[in-house]
């Protein structure tokens, strides 16, 4: 009941109490008090239990003061300090509990090595499965933001189905997996795979009945589809999650901070900067608890906010703080979101240094690191072939907006340059991308007059084209399309003169890979 009535909550707790029912009670009284505002109460209520001779108690107490502390506005470090102190008078596996606190604060600090530390404690102290996968998907989490997917990767092979199964009874272990996969996926360039994981983690938090959790997925779908180039769509998720999201959640992503800055960026990479600075005057506005893993979304949404008003000097400046808080924490995958985001807004000659070093010392699955270092290497040359290879990573890696981005600054070289069709067919492929995304407005589209400079493939030529260019005969293209003979050598031919080549393993080079929604 206190879960969703603190008032009856409270009376039920205190009736209890009075009724013998022991530090339960005075615990349940001391959780009421403190989400009623009553400070001073729940202070005295917890001064005992703190102290108190069952080693149980005083774990449940200290996890309780610890979330008091952030919540009252004091902060993570004051909710850290409360729990080391209580870490060093209890062992055990009462610890655990404490060390489950201990560590999801951390990674609210973006204390990576801190986090996996007290997870690798509750593996050691407890049999209680919960805490159990709590600590794996938290560690998991750690791993991935510090630039090592692997760990969550095994997670989802491994315990996907433990984690789901606990869903309607503790849907803290499957948040957190859902957002380590975010991260690892985000590394690895798998952005197509976490949607549709995504899209199954949508339907089983259905199944509890927490605003916080059933919103969790939302949220993060909002930003891949963002990611993608899916600005509209991401918008439309974020939104829907901002309607089951409350100012007094107890959980860090169950408040709209999170979801009204991710909103903030989706709707400044749509060209609405009026709506996308609302969003975000109302983050900070509902903003009420300053952690480092808000700030990465705040700092983001200030970046994009500040582009979309024409303000690139500070959208970068913006941008590179983020990285530098990456960096500073040893969270690669968020170094590596401030400097892509640099690069898009007018710092790809700063950010490519940094992008080149982080992939060298980086494990080689974390493929998009690579592709960004190669999009803003290439940025910064002003080379047009080494940005039409970088439109195809990125686009591989799911990132089809950069791609677009990509292609279009590679048509403004390419036609500077006096090559003509090298530009139609860079010009080409940033429409088509473009096109997928939807009404998109960034400053490297918009600084290029997307307008066909010349002949470009009709729908038809294009499909025989990637189809040729994936190995296909021409007898086969004529079975899979329904065509004749004659008209695929016709559609080939108009193909290559426009593209200039007649080399069918070229052909793949100069089309890339057609959006996956276009694919069939």
């Amino acid at each position: 009941v206190a879960l969703r009535d603190d008032r009856l909550g409270l009376r039920l707790a205190q009736a209890a109490q009075a009724a013998g029912a022991g530090p339960a009670a005075a615990l349940l009284t001391a959780r009421c008090l403190a989400e009623l505002g009553h400070d001073d109460a729940h202070r005295a209520s917890m001064a005992v239990l703190i102290d108190h001779d069952d080693a149980w108690v005083r774990a449940e107490a200290a996890a309780m003061a610890a979330f008091h502390e952030v919540w009252s506005g004091d902060g993570v470090h004051a909710a850290r300090s409360v729990l080391d102190q209580a870490l060093a008078a209890i062992d055990g596996p009462p610890a655990a509990t404490v060390s489950a606190t201990a560590a999801t604060f951390a990674l609210y600090d973006l204390d990576l090595p801190a986090t996996v530390g007290h997870c690798a404690d509750i593996q050691a102290s407890t049999v209680d499965e919960a805490l159990r996968l709590q600590a794996v998907t938290l560690a998991a989490n750690a791993s991935a933001l510090g630039g090592r997917p692997e760990p969550a990767e095994t997670v989802l092979a491994d315990r996907l189905g433990d984690i789901l199964a606990i869903t309607p009874v503790d849907p803290v272990p499957p948040a957190w997996t859902a957002v380590a996969v975010y991260w690892s996926r985000l590394l690895t360039g798998r952005t197509d795979d976490c949607h549709t994981f995504f899209l199954q983690v949508l339907e089983t938090m259905d199944l509890t009945n927490e605003p916080a959790f059933r919103a969790l997925p939302p949220v993060i779908l909002g930003r891949i589809e963002s990611d993608q180039g899916g600005v509209a769509s991401g918008a439309d998720r974020l939104r829907d999650a901002i309607d089951l999201l409350a100012d007094d959640s107890r959980y860090w992503f169950g408040r709209p901070t999170m979801a009204l800055a991710e909103l903030a960026v989706a709707l400044a990479q749509a060209g609405q900067g009026a709506d996308a600075a609302a969003a975000l005057d109302e983050a900070h506005r509902r903003e009420h608890v300053d952690t480092r893993y808000t700030r990465h979304h705040l700092l983001r949404a200030e970046a994009w906010t500040s582009a979309a008003a024409g303000d690139l000097r500070r959208a970068a400046s913006h941008s590179m703080a983020l990285a530098d808080l990456g960096a500073d924490r040893g969270a690669v995958a968020l170094e590596l979101v401030g400097l892509a985001d640099a690069t898009r807004l007018g710092a790809a000659a700063v950010a490519a240094d940094r992008l080149q070093a982080l992939a060298r010392r980086t494990d080689p699955d974390v493929s998009s690191l690579r592709a960004w270092a190669a999009f803003a290497s290439a940025l910064r040359a002003d080379d047009g072939a080494a940005l039409d290879a970088a439109s195809i990573a990125l686009e591989h890696c799911g990132a089809r907006l950069a791609a677009a981005e990509a292609a279009a600054a590679a048509t403004s070289i390419h036609t500077a340059s006096g090559l003509r069709r090298r530009a139609a067919t860079s010009l080409d492929r940033a429409s088509l991308l473009r096109d997928w995304c939807g009404p998109v407005s960034t400053p490297l589209l918009t600084a290029v007059d997307l307008t066909p400079l010349g002949p470009t493939l009709t729908t038809r030529e294009r499909e025989v084209a990637f189809l040729a260019a994936a190995g296909r005969t021409n007898r086969e293209i004529s079975e899979a399309l329904g065509i004749s003979l004659r008209t695929v050598h016709s559609h080939l031919n108009h193909a290559y003169t426009k593209l200039g080549t007649s080399d069918r393993g070229e052909l793949l080079r100069l089309l890339g890979s057609p959006p996956a929604a276009a694919t069939s």
